[in-house]
């Protein structure tokens, strides 16, 4: 969500916080920092920031521009686009194509591929950025990187930082607090690296793994395991599985699985929390379900907090729910809703749709453009 005051001024947004100052100068983003400096010379992103040079005229990216220069002709992603230079041939990557450079052939990485060169100093992470150095050879994480140090004592995250102290006492974590103590040496997550108990050794999970108490050995989910307690056998959800207690029968929901409590007293998510009142009947929302209630006054979602009040009527929001206004009717995007403002005829994006205001027609915004 994001709010477009006068001067931008105050807003919160879990994910995308995006200031449009005059100068961006000074904003905050949590997950994708973006500046439209005049020249797009200086900026920091997170996730994917690209500047788009005059040498960068022609390109195209199903979710991350990515400059196609004179030598980068030919390419193919299923997700992000990437040049392949001239000794970057031949190699596959479900997610993020990454240049297999002669020092390093061979790697498979179903997420984030990752070189690790001789002394790190070489290497390119279309996502995240991460070095191997020389304390930190051996580990592995399929979407950060992390470095295994006797002590963790220095080591960059740019999206989760988790430093595991000694006691596994005291770290910060923005998505999944995970403890590296020391009876967790061995262990595997394609997501978020966790630790293998004695009592946690076998479990799979494809996001975010989770620890298998004795009473909950069997259970799937392929973005979040949670435990499947003895009233909470059967489930299934692809994102965040959640547990359907005895109150808890009939839901629906195309992302993270919510609870639906006589009066949503009692759930939990691990994501995004949200809960759907007796005053919340209808709503849609292709990511996050979200409360449509009568003036949308309180409602808690940890992902995208976002008030639907009765003078909702201008914001956009590039990323999650949007704001039906009345001079909101007609509206397509392909995965996340959009608002068309009358000015916002003309716009493109395969994968967020973005608006081009007469006023905002120049500017670089790889991910979440923003007028």
């Amino acid at each position: 969500m994001q709010c477009l005051e006068p001067l931008c001024v105050n807003y919160t947004d879990l994910h995308c916080m995006q200031c449009l100052e005059p100068l961006c100068v000074n904003y905050t983003d949590l997950h994708y920092m973006q500046c439209l400096d005049p020249l797009c010379v200086n900026y920091t992103d997170l996730h994917c920031m690209q500047c788009l040079e005059p040498l960068c005229m022609n390109y195209t990216d199903l979710y991350c521009m990515q400059c196609l220069e004179t030598l980068c002709m030919n390419y193919t992603a299923l997700h992000y686009t990437q040049c392949l230079d001239l000794l970057c041939v031949n190699y596959t990557d479900l997610h993020y194509m990454q240049c297999l450079d002669p020092l390093c052939v061979n790697y498979t990485n179903l997420h984030y591929m990752q070189c690790p060169d001789p002394l790190c100093m070489i290497y390119t992470d279309l996502h995240f950025r991460q070095c191997l150095d020389q304390l930190c050879m051996d580990y592995t994480d399929l979407h950060h990187m992390q470095c295994l140090y006797s002590h963790c004592v220095n080591y960059t995250d740019l999206h989760y930082m988790q430093c595991p102290d000694p006691l596994g006492m005291n770290y910060t974590d923005l998505h999944c607090m995970q403890c590296l103590e020391p009876l967790c040496m061995n262990y595997t997550d394609l997501h978020y690296m966790q630790c293998l108990d004695p009592l946690c050794v076998k479990y799979t999970d494809l996001h975010y793994m989770q620890w298998l108490d004795p009473l909950c050995v069997n259970y799937t989910d392929l973005h979040c395991m949670q435990c499947l307690e003895p009233l909470c056998m059967n489930y299934t959800d692809l994102h965040c599985m959640q547990c359907p207690g005895p109150l808890c029968m009939n839901y629906t929901d195309l992302h993270f699985r919510q609870c639906l409590e006589a009066l949503c007293m009692n759930y939990t998510d691990l994501h995004c929390m949200q809960c759907l009142e007796p005053l919340c009947m209808n709503y849609t929302d292709l990511h996050f379900r979200q409360c449509l209630e009568a003036l949308c006054m309180n409602y808690t979602d940890l992902h995208c907090m976002q008030g639907l009040e009765p003078l909702c009527v201008n914001y956009t929001d590039l990323l999650y729910m949007q704001c039906p206004d009345p001079l909101c009717m007609n509206y397509t995007y392909l995965q996340y809703m959009q608002y068309l403002d009358p000015l916002c005829v003309n716009y493109t994006d395969q994968r967020y749709m973005q608006c081009l205001h007469p006023l905002c027609i120049n500017h670089p915004d790889l991910h979440c453009m923003q007028c």
